[in-house]
C-alpha cells in the first residue's frame, strides 16, 4: 500500500523553509508555542548579529499560523528588541492573531497593503524605513508610539481599524514628502498623535473618520516646505485637541471637518507666518470652540463658513498676521456665546456671521470687519474698541450690561475708521447711515433716550460735515451749460448746508424740538423790552384813523412834541385797546390768532429806533411762522429724522 505524500505547501509556510534557525528564531519559535514574549534585547539594536537577527519571512510565516511542527499560541506574535532582517511582506494576507513587535529595527519596510489582522497590530518602539499599509484592516488596536521611528512614508489610506490608534510618542519622518498618510482610514475608537508625537513631513488624514475622540495634545507637526496637517472632510465623534503643548509648522487645514464633540486649541502653536496657519473653512462643530488661554496663530486662521453649535472663545488668544488677516471667518454661525477677548495683530473679519446669542468683545485688535454680521447681544468695552472697525450692516438687539451705552460713547464708535477713510470728508461716497440708525435704534429701544437723541444729532452733523447735504446730480440738462450748472449746485449746496444748520439751532434736527420755544422765547423778552423802549419814546401809533379825525383826540397827537407818545395817552377813548409791550410782542410772535395789539398799534418808521422797531416786528413775525411750522412738522412726524 502506497502512502500519500503530505500535501504541498507555498514556500515559506512550512517550518522546514527556515531550517537551521538563528539563535533569535528559535527563541522566537519557543515563545510563540508558549504564547509567552521572545524578548531578544530590552533596547532597539542598531546593527545586525546573529544572535538578534530575525528573517522577515520566519515572523510572516508565525503571523500566518505556522504550521504543524510550529504551532502559534491564541496570543499571537510577540517579540521585542529583533533586527528583522528582509521585507516584512503581509500584503492581502489574513493573519489569524495578534502581532506585536515592541523595539526592532527593520532594515526593509514592511508591507502590510489589503492585509487582514485579526487582532492588534503594535510596533511601539520600533524603526522602519517606511510602511505601506494601505487598506488593511485591523481587528484590534494600532500602536505606533512609544519610541517608533519612521525614516519614510507612513501609508494607511483606505485602512480599517477596529480598536485604537494610538501613535503617542512616534516619530514620523519624511521631510521632502508626506510623513503620515492615512486618507480615508476608519478607525472605530480613538486617535491619539501627542505626549512626544512627532511629524517631520506632511500628516494626511482627508476623508477620515473616528469614531472616538482624535487628541494631537503636545503632538508636534512640522513641515516647512507646507502643509503640516491635513485633515480635510475629516468627520471625528467626539473631542478633537489640539492644544496643551500642540504646535504646528505650517498650515493645518480642516476644511470641511464635521466634530461631534469639541474642538479644543488652548495653549496650541499653529505657526505659518508666509500663509495661513489655520484653515477650517466650512466646519462643523456639535460643542465649543476654544482658542484661548495660550492659543497662538502665526499666519491667518480661516473659519469661513463655520457653523458651532456651543461657545466659541478667544478669550487669552493670540492671533498675528501683520500682513493681513489675523482671524477670518466670514458667513459663521455660533450657535452660543462667542468670547473674541483676545489679542489680534491683523484684521478680525467677522463678516456676516451669526451668533445667536452674546458676543463679548475685548482685548486687544487692531481692525475688525463687522460687515453685514449679526449678533443677539453686544457686550463690549470702550478702552478695547479697535482702532479701525467696520460696521458696515452690523445688526444686533442690545448692548450687554457691561456695555457704555451713553451717547459720547457710541459715537466715538461709530466714528471709528478703516484705512480706505470710508465716509471721512476725503471720502463722502463711502459713508454708511446704517450703523448710526441701529446704535440710534437700539439704545432708544432699551431705554436710553437721551443716548439715542445724542447719535442722532451727531449722524445729522457728520453728514454736514463730511458734504453730504444738499447733493445734486454733476450732470445738468441738457440745455444748461456747464459753468452754470457748477454755480448752481455750489450755490444749491450753500443753501441746504445753511438751512440743515438752521434746523440743528433750532430743533437739534427735531430731536429736541422745545428748543425752538426757548429760542421763541428770548425773542418774545428781547423785542418786549425793544418795543417797551419804543413806546415811550412815541414809536407806537395806533392804527385807526378815527383817533386823528376826532378832535376830541387832539389832546394826544397835538401836543408840540415832535413825536407824541401816543401809548402813554389818557385822552384816548376808553375802549381803545392799552398798548401793552409783551402782549404786543406775543401777537407779533403767534402765527396766528389776534390778541389786538397788532392790529390796534403800529410802529412809525419815521425815527431811526421806529425803523428798528419795525425791523424786530419783520424778523419776530418770520421768526415765528417757522418756529410754528417747523414745531408742527416735528411733533406730527412730517419731518422724517431717519433721512
Amino acid at each position: 500500500m502506497s502512502i500519500d505524500p503530505l500535501p504541498a505547501r507555498p514556500f515559506g509556510r512550512s517550518l522546514a523553509d527556515f531550517e537551521p534557525l538563528l539563535p533569535a528564531e528559535q527563541k522566537l519559535l519557543a515563545a510563540v508555542r508558549r504564547g509567552e514574549f521572545a524578548k531578544i534585547a530590552e533596547k532597539r539594536p542598531r546593527d545586525r548579529t546573529d544572535e538578534n537577527c530575525v528573517r522577515a519571512e520566519f515572523i510572516r510565516f508565525l503571523a500566518l499560523g505556522g504550521d504543524d511542527r510550529a504551532p502559534v499560541h491564541e496570543r499571537g506574535v510577540w517579540l521585542k528588541g529583533a533586527y528583522v532582517e528582509g521585507t516584512l511582506d503581509l500584503s492581502s494576507a489574513n493573519v489569524i492573531c495578534n502581532l506585536q513587535l515592541d523595539h526592532c529595527h527593520f532594515d526593509v519596510a514592511p508591507n502590510f497593503k489589503d492585509a487582514k489582522i485579526d487582532g492588534y497590530l503594535i510596533l511601539e518602539g520600533s524603526r522602519v524605513p517606511s510602511l505601506a499599509a494601505d487598506r488593511a484592516t485591523i481587528s484590534g488596536v494600532v500602536f505606533l508610539g512609544q519610541g517608533f521611528m519612521s525614516e519614510g512614508e507612513i501609508r494607511l489610506r483606505g485602512a480599517k481599524i477596529g480598536g485604537t490608534w494610538n501613535c503617542n510618542g512616534g516619530v514620523f519622518a519624511n521631510s521632502q514628502g508626506n510623513a503620515l498618510s492615512a486618507d480615508g482610514i476608519e478607525v472605530a475608537g480613538n486617535v491619539s498623535m501627542g505626549a512626544g508625537f512627532r511629524a517631520e513631513g506632511a500628516v494626511r488624514l482627508l476623508g477620515a473618520k473616528i469614531g472616538g475622540q482624535w487628541s494631537c495634545k503636545e503632538g508636534v507637526f512640522v513641515n516647512l516646505q507646507g502643509d503640516a496637517l491635513i485633515a480635510d472632510g475629516i468627520e471625528v465623534a467626539g473631542i478633537v485637541s489640539m492644544g496643551a503643548g500642540f504646535r504646528a509648522e505650517g498650515e493645518v487645514r480642516l476644511l470641511g471637518a464635521k466634530i461631534g464633540g469639541q474642538w479644543v486649541c488652548n495653549d496650541g502653536v499653529f505657526a505659518n507666518p508666509q500663509g495661513n496657519a489655520l484653515s477650517a473653512d466650512q466646519i462643523e462643530v456639535a460643542g465649543t470652540v476654544s482658542m484661548g488661554a495660550g492659543f497662538s496663530a502665526e499666519g491667518a486662521v480661516r473659519l469661513p463658513g463655520a457653523k458651532i453649535g456651543g461657545q466659541w472663545s478667544c478669550d487669552g488668544g493670540v492671533f498675528s498676521n501683520e500682513q493681513g488677516d489675523a482671524l477670518k471667518a466670514q458667513g459663521a454661525e455660533v450657535k452660543g456665546e462667542v468670547f473674541m477677548e483676545c489679542e489680534a495683530h491683523g484684521e478680525v473679519s467677522l463678516s456676516r456671521v451669526r451668533f445667536h446669542s452674546a458676543f463679548y468683545l475685548g482685548g486687544q485688535i487692531k481692525a475688525l470687519d463687522l460687515t453685514s454680521a449679526r449678533v443677539a447681544v453686544l457686550h463690549d468695552q470702550a478702552k478695547s474698541w479697535p482702532d479701525r472697525i467696520n460696521l458696515t450692516g452690523f445688526v444686533y438687539d442690545s448692548f450687554g450690561e457691561d456695555a457704555p451705552v451713553s451717547g459720547k460713547d457710541r459715537i466715538k464708535w461709530l466714528e471709528q475708521r478703516r484705512e480706505d477713510r470710508a465716509g471721512d470728508v476725503k471720502n463722502p461716497d463711502g459713508f454708511k447711515p446704517q450703523p448710526w440708525i441701529q446704535a440710534r435704534k437700539v439704545l432708544r429701544e432699551m431705554g436710553h433716550y437721551e443716548a439715542a437723541r445724542e447719535v442722532g444729532i451727531a449722524f445729522e452733523t457728520h453728514k454736514r460735515r463730511i458734504g453730504l447735504i444738499g447733493g445734486s446730480s454733476e450732470t445738468g440738462p441738457g440745455w444748461c451749460p456747464s459753468w452754470l450748472w457748477s454755480w448752481w449746485r455750489g450755490g444749491y449746496r450753500r443753501v441746504a448746508e445753511g438751512l440743515h444748520w438752521c434746523y440743528w439751532a433750532m430743533a437739534s434736527y427735531g430731536y429736541r424740538p422745545l428748543i425752538s420755544l426757548m429760542f421763541a422765547a428770548i425773542v418774545w423778552l428781547v423785542c418786549t423790552g425793544l418795543y417797551a423802549v419804543g413806546s415811550n419814546h412815541g414809536v407806537f401809533a395806533p392804527t385807526n384813523p378815527a383817533i386823528y379825525q376826532n378832535p376830541a383826540d387832539a389832546v394826544c397827537w397835538g401836543r408840540p412834541h415832535k413825536h407824541p407818545i401816543w401809548t402813554r395817552c389818557k385822552a384816548l377813548p376808553p375802549a381803545y385797546t392799552t398798548f401793552v409791550s409783551p402782549v404786543y410782542s406775543l401777537n407779533v410772535l403767534l402765527p396766528v390768532g389776534d390778541l389786538g395789539q397788532v392790529s390796534s398799534w403800529s410802529p412809525m418808521t419815521s425815527t431811526p429806533l421806529g425803523r428798528a422797531v419795525q425791523v424786530a416786528v419783520w424778523f419776530e413775525t418770520l421768526f415765528g411762522w417757522v418756529a410754528s411750522l417747523l414745531l408742527v412738522a416735528v411733533l406730527s412726524g412730517l419731518v422724517k429724522r431717519d433721512e
